[in-house]
């Protein structure tokens, strides 16, 4: 086995590299209650997470590849987010990048966690074991890690439509959200938690699940991307619309 592909990061190193100051982040330890300092490359990981030999005896880990080699092309399109305040994607990249972060809804451990529970309440008819749903869970994510928009998941025959039903809900909804890009003031900063994206409206269960109006991708200590759907966002509770400008769907040139 490739020794290199056993630490496998649920958040990708290049959004944690955003958030360093002298190559290293600040990490608060919830288990010791105390802050310390880390390298990326020692956070928001977990052995062989992706690891799918079922899949390939050969290379076991294929899965935590692929996933690399989307993260490089997404890295590319999010660089610009870092650093400009005004950004041209065409629609290919931007149909990438939406479904970018569409897919780091299935990565980390918590949120494996949390969706096989949900479609483990809605299949125990069926008595599969933990072994066969995390073997279901990872057949379905090596494909969906090999598409590049919402639409070669539906062409995809292979992938189970119940299972990316329950994603498409909470994070398109019934509407076609759209990228806002946020940065915060002098006085606060972004953060980075274990479950990522940070999803703000109402949720319920897994066949009654609402969309999530609006969702929050931190991409550096002072830049956040939010996938946001304003039809709805001024109804949301949890806070309030100073300016209601800040949602504007993007210009559409050509």
């Amino acid at each position: 086995m490739n020794k290199d592909h056993i630490k496998q990061h649920y958040i990708p190193q290049f959004i944690i590299r955003n958030f360093c100051n002298d190559d290293k982040v600040f990490y608060y330890d919830k288990k010791n209650k105390r802050l310390v300092r880390r390298w990326p490359k020692e956070i928001f990981e977990e052995e062989n997470l992706y690891k799918y030999i079922e899949y390939n005896k050969e290379d076991p880990n294929k899965i935590e590849k692929d996933l690399s080699e989307f993260e490089r092309k997404a890295a590319e399109l999010i660089k610009q987010f870092i650093y400009q305040y005004s950004v041209a994607l065409d629609y290919k990249n931007y149909e990438l990048l939406k479904y970018f972060f569409f897919i780091m809804m299935f990565r980390s451990k918590y949120m494996t966690a949390t969706y096989n529970n949900a479609i483990l309440e809605h299949n125990k008819k069926t008595g599969l074991t933990a072994k066969e749903l995390d073997e279901f869970y990872k057949r379905n994510l090596r494909e969906l890690v090999n598409c590049r928009c919402l639409g070669d998941v539906v062409e995809n025959k292979k992938i189970n439509q119940q299972f990316v039903r329950y994603a498409i809900e909470i994070l398109f909804g019934f509407s076609d959200k759209h990228l806002v890009l946020f940065e915060s003031d002098e006085k606060m900063d972004f953060l980075l938690g274990d479950v990522y994206p940070i999803g703000l409206g109402e949720l319920t269960n897994y066949f009654g699940a609402m969309p999530l109006t609006s969702l929050i991708f931190p991409i550096s200590y002072n830049r956040a991307i939010a996938l946001v759907d304003t039809d709805s966002e001024f109804r949301i509770k949890h806070f309030k619309v100073k300016n209601k400008d800040w949602y504007e769907k993007p210009k559409k040139f050509g």
